[in-house]
């Protein structure tokens, strides 16, 4: 076996997520009912977090039901219990049986839009939300759906003004209100976003044991802190900024200076929502912990999760870049007990700049708006909180997190591993990787894999790092399928476009 070393780091999130056991608890009894009790029965459910009990009731509701909009009403709360329990293949399964029963339903277009999206088949979500709106322009979760779609390719003033509408129309919907605190987030409205925060939190019937909630009332407690201070404040905003870099162990390191103490070397992490510190480190540069904040990665830390204080850096100096108020992770508590190091990051796309690795000439390059370039091959880059992109494992689609701070090339996840059409006579080599939340005590190679991005760019019969990446799918509401790391793309000049909305590999 050997040490890898993957720090992977995200907080979002959007639903609280019930972590599934490998070994599935007895179907629970639920009593015949109407169609119409059905549902109440599975709202009630749902509240208190018994996700099966609601399923069960809110499947046989829709099943059972002659109305078009009982059905509807019990498949959208059939899907968004499955999602709240990781099981974004059947969502999509049974948002598509749905339809099938109320063909042209607008609503019910929205539902798979929402299941494809979760699944991470952001084209075929944007589809359904489009047909949907075509059908019926105000309905609210076609809405909310385009203006998520549009939020992660930047198009922030536009997606606003779709959620906001979502928002207007169903009040009352957490993911409405999460979405519209996550745009204004980004827009650097923090006062504005801190309030949406507050109406996702009250909006959450068991607020007082949801995860969710603590999430929520953390992350506006620190959007609050920062005051009247201009969030991410980059002097000379308009302006292109090149650093050089240098590699060492597979990872891009740059000089930053935090708070004016003397430059280190932090690592360029494209995989990270925000930059990060460790405690000594944070101390040294005097940043301060401001709130604690729910975060997943890799790692058998609760299964993935971890707690981690959030600071602000003053003022972040990378060569000729200079931001003042940079919200940061602190690592802290510290992992201990491990064979390894960790390391202070840098988040570039953290800032709104799009960023360019030229692997070839070691030279990072940021800019509010790239120069456009020809050549090589263009990818539909998606930004909920980490960058991402489609690719085929042995032709099933899937969500790859794009992520220059992990050293492994490829890795696919548990859960897509389980559904390529691999020998079971192959040997499975383990191997000891270590990420935000310590080790995966199960990760293992998996030999003879197809991997495509597009045409030029993948590998054929790879050996590929299997990982769990369940804790982060959850938080991120999102089906995380792989990571692609710096093995793999230290062979292009990498661009991360938020502009175009594209990751260019040349």
């Amino acid at each position: 076996m050997y040490k890898r070393v993957w720090w992977f780091t995200v907080t979002a999130v959007p639903c609280v997520a019930l972590l599934l056991s490998a070994q599935q608890p007895p179907k629970p009894a639920v009593p015949p009912m109407t169609p119409a009790a059905g549902i109440d029965f599975g709202d009630e459910m749902m509240v208190k977090g018994r996700y099966r009990e609601a399923i069960i009731a809110y499947q046989r509701a829709r099943l059972a039901s002659p109305d078009p909009s009982q059905k509807v009403r019990a498949g959208a709360g059939e899907v968004k219990g499955i999602l709240r329990m990781g099981g974004f293949a059947s969502a999509v399964d049974e948002a598509a049986g749905l339809l099938e029963s109320v063909p042209g339903n607008p609503q019910a277009t929205g539902v798979l839009g929402d299941a494809l999206w979760a699944a991470g088949h952001f084209v075929e979500a944007e589809i359904s939300y489009d047909k949907a709106l075509s059908l019926d322009a105000n309905d609210a979760r076609a809405l909310h759906g385009r203006g998520r779609s549009l939020a992660a390719r930047r198009q922030l003033p536009e997606a606003l003004k779709l959620v906001t509408a979502a928002v207007t129309r169903d009040p009352g919907e957490e993911a409405y209100l999460y979405t519209l605190a996550d745009v204004l987030e980004q827009m650097r409205r923090y006062p504005e976003a801190a309030i949406a925060l507050d109406r996702y939190q009250a909006a959450m019937p068991d607020r007082k044991t949801n995860n969710a909630a603590r999430w929520a009332h953390a992350q506006a407690d620190l959007l609050r802190r920062f005051g009247t201070s201009v969030p991410f404040d980059i002097e000379g905003a308009d302006q292109t900024f090149t650093v050089p870099f240098r590699i060492e162990n597979d990872k891009v390191l740059v000089k930053a200076s935090i708070n004016g103490r003397p430059a280190i070397d932090v690592v360029v992490d494209t995989g990270a929502e925000h930059s990060s510190l460790t405690p000594d480190v944070a101390r040294a540069s005097k940043v301060d912990a401001l709130t604690v904040i729910p975060t997943a990665g890799i790692g058998e830390r609760e299964t993935g999760f971890r707690d981690l204080q959030m600071g602000r850096i003053d003022r972040l100096d990378v060569g000729p870049l200079h931001v003042k108020n940079v919200a940061c992770f602190i690592k802290a508590p510290a992992l201990s007990n491990l064979p390894i190091t960790e390391t202070q990051g840098f988040a570039p796309l953290a800032l709104g700049l799009s960023v360019t690795i030229d692997y070839a000439n070691k030279v990072l390059t940021m800019s509010k708006q790239l120069r456009a370039e020809s050549g090589g091959l263009r990818l539909p880059l998606r930004v909920q909180r980490l960058a991402m992109v489609n690719g085929n494992v042995n032709t099933k689609l899937a969500a790859f997190i794009v992520d220059t701070g992990g050293d492994l090339g490829l890795v696919v996840s548990g859960r897509v591993a389980a559904g390529v059409n691999a020998d079971p006579a192959l040997r499975r080599i383990p191997i000891n990787v270590y990420g935000t939340a310590g080790r995966d005590k199960n990760a293992f190679v998996l030999p003879f894999v197809d991997i495509v991005f597009g045409r030029g760019v993948s590998m054929s019969q790879a050996s590929v790092a299997v990982l769990n990446l369940d804790a982060p799918s959850w938080l991120l509401g999102i089906d995380i399928g792989g990571i692609v790391g710096h093995t793999f793309l230290s062979k292009y000049k990498v661009t991360f476009d938020l502009q175009r909305g594209e990751l260019a590999l040349q």
